[in-house]
């Protein structure tokens, strides 16, 4: 869900952690929990977060929105270093298909993101690569 923080209100200490009282512009209340003094949130911010049955709230962070569900497990994206070793092996597969089943740059271009989709697990698209049906010389 999402929501602006409205206020943010310290709520004495729980063991060793911070706690935090936030409302939310929709009429919410959550605790969240810190381990220093500040609630890493500020009047106005808009938030995607979920509350736990105990009142809990959990504010999900630019990292963790790095993270896909997938069926029930999390799936990290991959770092920009990995990105790219994926990419350049998913160019160097789209050449090998496109010399052996014939194209041209453009369809090499498109089977290359279309593997690379595929092993990064993004919403797969269906592209439309067709090899060139050439008689053989033979």
């Amino acid at each position: 869900m999402k929501a602006k923080v409205k206020s943010i209100k310290g709520d004495g200490k729980f063991k060793e952690l911070f706690k935090y009282e936030i409302e939310l512009d929709n009429g919410e209340f959550g605790k969240i929990y810190k381990k220093n003094d500040d609630s890493g949130l500020y009047e106005g911010q808009e938030i995607d977060y979920e509350i736990n049955d105990k009142g809990t709230l959990k504010v999900f962070t630019d990292f963790e929105k790095k993270y896909k569900s997938r069926g029930g497990q999390l799936i990290k994206y991959p770092s920009t270093k990995d990105e790219l070793i994926i990419r350049q092996s998913s160019l160097k597969c789209a050449i090998d298909f496109v010399i052996a089943n014939g194209g041209d740059t453009n369809e090499v271009i498109k089977l290359a993101e279309k593997f690379t989709q595929y092993v990064l697990q993004e919403d797969y698209k269906s592209t439309n690569v067709t090899p060139k049906t050439d008689d053989l010389p033979f």
